[in-house]
């Protein structure tokens, strides 16, 4: 739908002489100069064919990977002579963290880290026999799970594969991977968790961390679609402003489905219309400040 057209009329009436003119106002046009428009920022797209992404949000923790944890016992029974890391260490696969003397052969041996990793819990000290208890736990934290949990209503849209895209909770560390495995045993609170694997390299996500999520579960191809940053409200529509020149026109438009970037346009917009995106508002209240058509 274009600009709405007003016919306005004036009448005067001067030294008993009447004078009448009347010419066309068009609500939801205004005319930005270049120059103008750049100071504003306007930024323009071409409104064609796009994929729309469907994404439904989790939220939940990161936990250590299982399969990157290991326990560290003695080989043989003894008496634990040295022990060469703390709680929290880092250690290397084959760095000594003990030594322990056999009961056997009374001979000493040391006790190595089987993976790289960090020591998460210590019970070993000087002196003490080992009696087949675990005396470390190391673990690799360049690898984490971050465990999703699904409610019902979405668990059967969730599959393994789909792509989540994850954050921590205040937004500053994001990643990217896929569902790995859902577990097919439902929490208390009735939802399913849908694990996924994290490459942790550069150790940003900590266990215990909360995330939220965003897990990709359809994408549909539209033939028209606008950006939403370019929306705005008109009246009781939702409009974008075509660009036409150094003019600026409200489209109404007819919408359909959507995504966290781009709309679906059912009617309103012809395909291959240029149209404000960023700093659309700016549009917006030029027009509603002029009323009217006008040159700056």
């Amino acid at each position: 739908m274009n600009p709405i057209l007003f016919v306005v009329t004036i009448e005067v009436s001067v030294g008993g002489e009447s004078h009448r003119w009347e010419y066309d106002n068009f609500e939801g046009r205004t005319r930005i100069e270049p120059k103008i428009a750049d100071a504003f920022g306007l930024e323009t797209a071409v409104a064609g064919p796009a994929v729309l992404v469907e994404e439904i949000e989790a939220y939940g923790q990161i936990v250590p990977n299982e399969e990157r944890q290991s326990v560290v016992s003695a080989r043989f029974d003894g008496e634990i002579k040295s022990v060469r890391v703390a709680t929290g260490a880092s250690v290397k696969a084959g760095q000594t963290l003990a030594t322990v003397e056999s009961n056997e052969s009374l001979n000493s041996y040391s006790i190595a880290a089987p993976i790289n990793g960090v020591i998460t819990s210590r019970n070993a000290n000087p002196g003490e026999q080992t009696n087949g208890r675990i005396l470390f736990t190391i673990l690799d934290t360049s690898s984490v799970w971050a465990d999703l949990s699904v409610f019902p209503k979405n668990l059967t849209r969730v599959k393994v594969g789909d792509i989540v895209t994850l954050a921590t909770a205040i937004g500053e560390i994001t990643a990217k991977s896929t569902v790995a495995q859902i577990k097919i045993v439902a929490d208390s609170n009735q939802a399913a968790i849908a694990r996924v694997a994290l490459d942790n390299a550069n150790r940003s996500f900590l266990p215990g961390m909360y995330v939220t999520a965003r897990i990709k579960v359809a994408e549909y191809s539209v033939p028209l679609a606008v950006k939403r940053n370019g929306l705005q409200a008109f009246r009781d529509f939702t409009v974008v402003y075509a660009k036409i020149g150094d003019e600026y026109e409200v489209r109404m438009l007819e919408l359909g489905r959507q995504d966290a970037d781009a709309v679906e346009v059912l009617g309103g917009l012809d395909p291959g219309t240029r149209y404000v995106t960023a700093n659309s508002y700016l549009v917006k209240a030029d027009i509603e400040k002029s009323g009217a058509s006008h040159d700056h």
